[in-house]
C-alpha cells in the first residue's frame, strides 16, 4: 500500500514536471539507472560480497571452536556427574552457563558488526553510485535520471545502466 502511494506520487510528480517541459520537448533528456543491477554486477560489490563473505566465515569458525570447547565440557559434565562432588558440579554447570551467555553474546555482536559492516560499505558504494550518474547527468545534458524502480515503462533507449556500470567500474579500478 505504501509502495503504491509513492509511485503513484512519484509517478504524478514526474508527469507534471514534464508537462512542465512540453513546449521544450527537443531540450529534454531523461535516462533511467537499475541500480540493483548495478549493485549486482559490479566489481566493487563483488569485492564487499566477498569481504563480508570471509568476515562472516572467520566468524563462523570461531564460533564453531566456542560451541565444541562447551560441548566437550558438557560431555565432561555428563562422564563424570556421579563421582563429582556437589561442589564441582556446580562449578562446572557455572561454566557451562557462563559458556552459553559468551556464546549467544559473541553470535549478536557478530550478527550487528556484520550488519555494519555492510551498511557502511553499501553506503560507501552508493555515494559513490549517486556522484557518478550526477556526473553522467552534467556531462550527458540530461534534464532527468531516475531509479528504474520507479519507471513503469520506458523506452529502453533512455535507460543508461549500463554506462553508469561501466563508469562504476572504470572509478574503482
Amino acid at each position: 500500500m505504501k509502495n503504491r502511494k509513492l509511485l503513484l506520487c512519484t509517478s504524478i510528480i514526474i508527469s507534471l514536471f514534464l508537462c512542465s517541459f512540453a513546449s521544450a520537448a527537443d531540450m529534454i533528456k531523461i535516462g533511467y539507472v537499475d541500480i540493483q543491477k548495478v549493485l549486482e554486477q559490479s566489481d566493487e560489490s563483488k569485492k564487499v560480497r566477498s569481504t563480508l563473505e570471509s568476515l562472516k566465515s572467520s566468524k563462523e569458525k570461531e564460533l564453531e571452536k566456542m560451541v565444541n570447547t562447551a560441548k566437550k565440557l558438557d560431555e565432561e559434565l555428563k562422564k563424570q556427574q556421579n563421582i563429582l562432588s556437589d561442589e564441582a558440579k556446580k562449578s562446572k554447570v557455572e561454566e557451562l552457563e557462563k559458556m552459553d551467555r559468551d556464546i549467544r553474546r559473541f553470535v549478536s555482536d557478530s550478527e550487528a558488526e556484520l550488519a555494519k559492516k555492510q551498511r557502511e560499505m553499501e553506503n560507501s558504494i552508493l555515494n559513490d553510485l549517486v556522484n557518478i550518474i550526477q556526473k553522467i547527468g552534467k556531462e550527458g545534458d540530461y534534464t532527468l535520471i531516475l531509479p528504474a524502480t520507479v519507471i513503469l515503462y520506458s523506452n529502453k533507449v533512455i535507460d543508461i545502466t549500463d554506462t553508469v556500470l561501466k563508469k562504476f567500474n572504470e572509478l574503482k579500478k
